[in-house]
């Protein structure tokens, strides 16, 4: 039972982040909308406009599904409703002008003087969006940064904080080869560096896939008859064996992920000045061993909690831990100790991938630079909301490595329930 009702609540989990929306009404737009599509595919467009309307009492924001609507309605005669639901969908971020003046869907519409109309309002929509980043011909694409106002996103210059778009747009990107605008929930375009705006189609929402079957590779178990104490590592530099005398987890005893029996929990190795260790507990302690088991002198059995922050070490090899006492930092193998009893959060947030990660106390937070242990962006008073970052990349999928992260900036709330960004050197980027 344990085990069904955690992948039921897995499950509900991954469905209820596709977009914010309830899962349960996504789920049956998705089902309705996909049956209207078939419809029209097969050219039932009575069938398929009764689809359509069905599922815009779920959700009647979706451009793409409205343009379809408005696409059988005109091919089923009904020009009134094809010419509504064709303003809807600009309303809603459609402004692909050739496509839709040369879609043949609309040749009934066409014929209406419904049909000046609405390319006299999909036209001048674009242009406008055209408008707003025309300045991108002679300006660095690197230069902007996003501020809000009034709930929505325009466009600032890093430099001297002069707008340069006005905010109305549901969100804006950092700068990367390009800008990502949406321009109403869910609907973007992208802008390229010299303001030349690209129409992107909407996709199909897709929900994550489960792990595949054998993703956590867990050390063979040794006794420690023979006296054997320590651990062992294969060719590929990974540790294959553990001694038995160290602390068994809890863990998930799914078959299909492979959890069968409880496990040791063991990280590393770290190699410290030539020396290979690895993370284990012991008696309920955490600490450091080499293949020996023998204790490191530093960072022995003595932690409540320890975890590695091998990805991100830097010149040395620092671990975040707790002590029983509920002090918690970071130190290095050497003992140096960094935000020692400083900060009161757990630090491995989502962005912990890039190697920053907030520290928060009762009266601040900041960002932490895990690679160097100094303030990216040092603590402010206001709540830090969202971490974000301008970059060499594509604006539609960022880059998740630091070599390619040009600034980090923070999306801070302050006690008025403002909402702005901050950059180094604590530089507020607020609209005058």
């Amino acid at each position: 039972m344990k085990k069904q009702l955690f992948l039921i609540t897995v499950f509900l989990l991954l469905l209820g982040t596709v977009n914010g929306q309830n899962p349960r009404q996504e789920y049956e737009y998705q089902r309705v909308i996909r049956g209207a599509n078939n419809l029209l595919v097969r050219k039932q467009y009575l069938e398929a406009s009764n689809q359509y309307e069905a599922a815009f009492k779920i959700f009647d924001d979706r451009r793409g599904d409205l343009y379809n609507a408005a696409c059988s309605a005109s091919l089923n005669e009904d020009i009134e409703n094809a010419y509504h639901l064709l303003v809807k969908s600009i309303d809603n971020g459609y402004v692909d002008v050739k496509w839709m003046i040369e879609d043949k869907d609309f040749e009934n519409l066409k014929k209406t003087d419904y049909w000046e109309t609405v390319v006299k309002k999909i036209t001048q929509k674009f242009e406008e969006i055209e408008s707003d980043f025309r300045f991108l011909k002679t300006e660095e694409i690197a230069n902007l940064i996003p501020f809000k106002y009034k709930n929505k996103w325009g466009y600032m210059d890093k430099e001297n904080r002069k707008v340069l778009v006005n905010a109305k747009y549901e969100s804006l990107s950092f700068p990367g080869f390009c800008l990502k605008v949406e321009l109403t929930k869910n609907n973007f375009l992208v802008v390229n560096d010299t303001g030349r705006v690209k129409i992107i189609q909407p996709s199909r929402q897709r929900f994550p896939p489960p792990p595949p079957a054998g993703l956590f590779n867990k050390p063979a178990q040794v006794d420690s008859t023979d006296g054997f104490l320590g651990f062992r590592v294969n060719e590929k530099g990974r540790i294959s064996h553990i001694s038995r005398i160290y602390d068994n987890a809890e863990t998930f005893s799914f078959e299909d992920l492979g959890y069968d029996e409880p496990e040791i929990p063991v990280y590393g190795p770290y190699d410290i000045e030539g020396k290979l260790f690895a993370l284990v507990q012991k008696n309920d302690k955490w600490g450091l061993i080499n293949e020996k088991g023998e204790e490191h002198s530093i960072l022995g059995f003595k932690f409540e909690v320890m975890i590695g922050l091998d990805d991100f070490k830097g010149k040395e090899h620092w671990f975040y831990v707790e002590g029983f006492d509920k002090i918690r930092g970071f130190i290095n193998v050497k003992g140096e100790k960094k935000f020692y009893g400083e900060f009161q959060n757990n630090p491995f947030d989502k962005w912990i991938h890039l190697g920053v990660s907030i520290l928060k106390n009762e009266n601040s937070n900041g960002l932490l630079d895990l690679i160097t242990m100094e303030w990216l962006i040092k603590p402010v008073k206001e709540q830090i909301k969202d971490v974000q970052y301008s970059h060499r990349g594509n604006c539609f999928m960022p880059p998740k490595m630091r070599p390619n992260i040009e600034e980090f900036y923070i999306l801070v709330l302050d006690e008025n329930g403002n909402e702005f960004f901050i950059g180094k050197n604590g530089i507020k980027y607020i609209k005058e």
